[in-house]
Protein backbone atom coordinates (compact mmCIF):
# COMPACT_ATOMS: atom_id res chain seq x y z
CA UNK A 1 0.00 0.00 0.00
CA UNK A 2 2.61 2.73 0.92
CA UNK A 3 4.80 1.43 -2.20
CA UNK A 4 1.46 2.37 -4.87
CA UNK A 5 1.12 5.56 -2.54
CA UNK A 6 4.77 6.37 -2.98
CA UNK A 7 4.62 5.79 -6.74
CA UNK A 8 1.27 6.80 -7.43
CA UNK A 9 0.74 9.89 -5.33
CA UNK A 10 3.37 11.59 -3.32
CA UNK A 11 7.49 10.75 -2.73
CA UNK A 12 6.50 12.01 1.01
CA UNK A 13 3.61 11.74 2.98
CA UNK A 14 1.58 14.99 3.11
CA UNK A 15 1.18 16.81 6.36
CA UNK A 16 -2.53 16.29 7.62
CA UNK A 17 -3.22 12.72 6.12
CA UNK A 18 -3.16 11.27 9.72
CA UNK A 19 -5.10 10.05 11.53
CA UNK A 20 -6.95 8.57 8.47
CA UNK A 21 -10.48 9.56 8.40
CA UNK A 22 -13.07 7.59 6.38
CA UNK A 23 -13.73 9.87 3.40
CA UNK A 24 -17.05 11.74 2.50
CA UNK A 25 -19.66 9.70 0.72
CA UNK A 26 -19.06 10.37 -3.80
CA UNK A 27 -15.66 12.02 -2.92
CA UNK A 28 -14.21 12.83 -6.41
CA UNK A 29 -10.38 13.33 -5.65
CA UNK A 30 -10.45 15.38 -9.54
CA UNK A 31 -12.79 17.84 -8.44
CA UNK A 32 -10.75 21.50 -8.11
CA UNK A 33 -12.38 22.67 -4.97
CA UNK A 34 -10.60 19.43 -2.95
CA UNK A 35 -7.20 21.56 -3.78
CA UNK A 36 -7.97 25.15 -3.24
CA UNK A 37 -6.97 25.49 0.88
CA UNK A 38 -4.39 23.89 2.79
CA UNK A 39 -7.52 22.37 5.17
CA UNK A 40 -8.67 20.40 1.84
CA UNK A 41 -5.31 19.65 0.36
CA UNK A 42 -5.39 17.49 3.63
CA UNK A 43 -8.65 16.11 3.41
CA UNK A 44 -7.91 15.07 -0.64
CA UNK A 45 -4.90 13.57 0.57
CA UNK A 46 -6.09 11.34 3.71
CA UNK A 47 -9.02 10.38 0.90
CA UNK A 48 -6.47 9.56 -1.52
CA UNK A 49 -4.77 6.90 1.05
CA UNK A 50 -8.09 5.92 2.39
CA UNK A 51 -10.08 4.92 -0.96
CA UNK A 52 -6.10 3.04 -1.59
CA UNK A 53 -7.01 0.77 1.36
CA UNK A 54 -9.16 -2.58 0.31
CA UNK A 55 -12.59 -1.98 1.73
CA UNK A 56 -12.62 -4.86 4.01
CA UNK A 57 -9.16 -3.78 5.80
CA UNK A 58 -10.42 0.09 5.99
CA UNK A 59 -11.74 -0.11 9.85
CA UNK A 60 -8.50 -2.17 11.02
CA UNK A 61 -6.32 0.26 9.24
CA UNK A 62 -7.85 3.10 10.74
CA UNK A 63 -7.92 1.37 14.23
CA UNK A 64 -4.08 0.20 14.34
CA UNK A 65 -2.13 2.75 16.19
CA UNK A 66 1.39 1.99 14.33
CA UNK A 67 0.17 2.57 10.87
CA UNK A 68 0.88 6.28 10.74
CA UNK A 69 4.76 5.11 11.83
CA UNK A 70 4.78 2.00 9.42
CA UNK A 71 3.24 3.45 6.56
CA UNK A 72 5.83 7.02 6.63
CA UNK A 73 8.84 4.73 7.18
CA UNK A 74 7.61 2.27 4.47
CA UNK A 75 7.02 5.53 2.13
CA UNK A 76 9.83 7.07 2.93
CA UNK A 77 12.23 3.89 2.41
CA UNK A 78 10.62 3.20 -1.06
CA UNK A 79 11.16 6.86 -2.14
CA UNK A 80 14.50 6.03 -3.11
CA UNK A 81 13.96 3.03 -5.24
CA UNK A 82 11.84 5.16 -7.09
CA UNK A 83 14.60 7.53 -7.75
CA UNK A 84 17.03 5.01 -8.19
CA UNK A 85 16.36 4.90 -12.12
CA UNK A 86 16.47 8.42 -12.41
CA UNK A 87 19.72 8.05 -11.08
CA UNK A 88 20.87 5.18 -12.95
CA UNK A 89 19.78 6.91 -16.49
CA UNK A 90 21.45 10.22 -16.06
CA UNK A 91 23.50 10.09 -18.70
CA UNK A 92 20.32 9.95 -20.89
CA UNK A 93 18.83 12.64 -19.39
CA UNK A 94 21.17 15.24 -19.96
CA UNK A 95 22.27 13.59 -23.00
CA UNK A 96 20.83 16.81 -25.01
CA UNK A 97 24.06 18.75 -23.61
CA UNK A 98 26.35 16.56 -25.84
CA UNK A 99 29.46 17.24 -26.47
CA UNK A 100 29.59 19.91 -23.73
CA UNK A 101 28.77 17.08 -21.11
CA UNK A 102 31.49 15.63 -19.71
CA UNK A 103 30.82 11.70 -18.24
CA UNK A 104 33.62 12.19 -15.81
CA UNK A 105 32.45 15.50 -14.15
CA UNK A 106 29.18 13.76 -13.32
CA UNK A 107 30.77 12.01 -9.93
CA UNK A 108 33.68 15.20 -9.24
CA UNK A 109 31.77 18.27 -8.02
CA UNK A 110 34.96 20.04 -8.88
CA UNK A 111 34.43 19.18 -12.59
CA UNK A 112 30.95 20.18 -11.95
CA UNK A 113 31.58 23.42 -11.11
CA UNK A 114 34.42 24.50 -14.41
CA UNK A 115 32.09 22.56 -16.37
CA UNK A 116 29.48 24.95 -19.13
CA UNK A 117 27.26 22.79 -19.50
CA UNK A 118 26.49 21.68 -15.74
CA UNK A 119 26.28 25.12 -15.12
CA UNK A 120 23.80 25.95 -17.53
CA UNK A 121 21.42 23.44 -15.39
CA UNK A 122 22.11 25.89 -12.61
CA UNK A 123 20.82 28.82 -14.14
CA UNK A 124 17.26 30.20 -15.49
CA UNK A 125 17.08 29.46 -19.11
CA UNK A 126 15.34 33.15 -19.33
CA UNK A 127 17.89 35.38 -17.04
CA UNK A 128 21.58 33.40 -16.97
CA UNK A 129 22.36 36.08 -13.96
CA UNK A 130 19.56 34.72 -11.70
CA UNK A 131 21.46 32.80 -9.14
CA UNK A 132 20.82 28.91 -8.69
CA UNK A 133 17.47 27.67 -8.25
CA UNK A 134 17.29 24.39 -5.73
CA UNK A 135 14.93 22.73 -8.17
CA UNK A 136 16.58 21.05 -10.84
CA UNK A 137 15.20 22.96 -14.63
CA UNK A 138 15.35 19.26 -16.34
CA UNK A 139 12.77 18.41 -13.58
CA UNK A 140 10.09 20.45 -15.15
CA UNK A 141 8.14 20.08 -18.61
CA UNK A 142 9.22 24.20 -19.61
CA UNK A 143 12.39 25.04 -17.87
CA UNK A 144 11.41 28.51 -18.25
CA UNK A 145 8.02 28.33 -16.39
CA UNK A 146 8.46 25.87 -13.12
CA UNK A 147 5.45 25.36 -12.08
CA UNK A 148 3.44 22.18 -10.35
CA UNK A 149 1.73 20.79 -13.33
CA UNK A 150 5.03 20.61 -15.28
CA UNK A 151 6.91 18.93 -12.55
CA UNK A 152 8.35 15.43 -13.62
CA UNK A 153 7.11 15.49 -17.07
CA UNK A 154 10.30 17.09 -19.01
CA UNK A 155 10.48 15.51 -22.33
CA UNK A 156 13.41 13.44 -21.48
CA UNK A 157 12.33 12.01 -18.12
CA UNK A 158 9.03 10.96 -19.74
CA UNK A 159 11.38 8.83 -22.05
CA UNK A 160 13.43 7.14 -19.33
CA UNK A 161 10.51 4.93 -18.78
CA UNK A 162 10.56 3.56 -22.55
CA UNK A 163 14.59 2.70 -22.66
CA UNK A 164 15.42 -1.03 -22.62
CA UNK A 165 16.75 -2.38 -19.60
CA UNK A 166 20.14 -2.84 -21.19
CA UNK A 167 20.26 1.47 -21.77
CA UNK A 168 20.42 1.96 -17.96
CA UNK A 169 22.44 -0.88 -16.66
CA UNK A 170 20.02 -3.69 -15.96
CA UNK A 171 19.18 -7.27 -17.98
CA UNK A 172 16.61 -8.88 -18.52
CA UNK A 173 15.92 -12.38 -16.18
Amino acid sequence: LAKKYAYFYHLWVPSGVFPLRACPPDFDLRDPIHYQTPESKAIANGAKLYLMVPPELRAQTMKYEHFKQLFTSTVNGERGNILKPVKDSVMQLFAHLSPGLDPVALGDWRKRTDNPAFLSLKRNPANHDEVYTPLALILFEDPSAMNVSGLFKNKALTQVNHFPAECIGHTHS
